[in-house]
């Protein structure tokens, strides 16, 4: 990954936060936050691993957001063409529906996905909500990648990826996955990263066999009456939809702070 390997040949996280915050600099946005999501995980070996995407999340103010995310992809694109030539060179740059930015080799080996997110607030507390929010979503396919996991790759990936974060999210809670049916998903994830169509047959089902399955256990458990759990709805942080979210309040707040936790000691308290 070029320039952005550090030392210990890991891709340099610390490195391209910053990289992230220094572009987003401009008086509109008011927060950015680049997880991969496996910032929950605990594991660092995922830093040595072929990255394909790159999601970065601003919080922009009532403005042009779309006018807002294209400078901060543009500003985004000249930082790296000054501190990291060779990983520019791999990369395309998305934002929004339709804003597009190439640069370096067609196609390009990765993207850069920047997804604004309305509002004049922190982002990690709205990422933590999304999480929390996400097994109900998936049960009723109202997540933005709902109508797309059959036909797009990328999709099914991430809501693969979802089934593992909502385990080391709620596994405590609800039991973990079987080992042989996490396997699989990993597998799967690494294989998806190549594919730039629709996933295969198998690769699909893990969606209705494995994550489906464990995502209505984990909201059955978030769910379950009780005086102290209230009804909200959170931003879908890939889309303009609103998600609801059935959850204690204690709970809600303790999801928040385990997640911005994780974030900011990742990876360097991770095994």
């Amino acid at each position: 990954m070029g320039e952005l390997v550090s030392k210990e040949g890991a891709f340099d996280l610390a490195r391209w936060r910053r990289i992230v915050s220094r572009a987003a600099e401009i008086p509109c946005v008011h927060d950015a936050i680049v997880p991969f999501g496996f910032e929950l995980l605990g594991e660092a070996r995922y830093l040595r691993g072929r990255l394909g995407r790159f999601h970065v999340y601003l919080a922009v103010g009532d403005v042009d957001v779309e006018a807002a995310t294209a400078s901060v992809a543009r500003s985004l694109v000249r930082l790296l063409g000054t501190e990291a030539p060779a990983f520019l060179a791999t990369i395309e740059v998305m934002w929004g529906p339709s804003g597009r930015l190439y640069t370096g080799e067609r196609p390009a080996r990765r993207q850069i996905c920047i997804w604004p997110v309305r509002g004049r607030t922190l982002l990690l507390p709205r990422w933590a909500d999304y999480l929390a929010a996400t097994p109900r979503a998936l049960l009723g396919g109202k997540l933005y990648e709902s109508p797309r996991v059959a036909t797009d790759g990328h999709a099914l990936r991430y809501v693969l990826q979802l089934g593992l974060i909502q385990e080391a999210l709620f596994g405590k809670d609800v039991g973990g996955l079987p080992a042989a049916s996490r396997r699989a998903v990993r597998t799967a994830l690494r294989e998806l990263e190549e594919v730039r169509g629709a996933p295969s047959p198998r690769q699909l089902g893990l969606f209705g066999d494995v994550v489906r399955p464990y995502a209505a256990s984990i909201a059955a458990h978030l769910e379950r009456p009780s005086p102290a759990c209230r009804s909200t709805t959170v931003a879908d942080i890939h889309g303009d939809d609103r998600l609801e979210l059935l959850v204690s309040s204690s709970l809600r707040c303790a999801l928040r702070a385990h997640v911005a936790a994780s974030y900011a000691a990742y990876p360097c308290a991770a095994g």
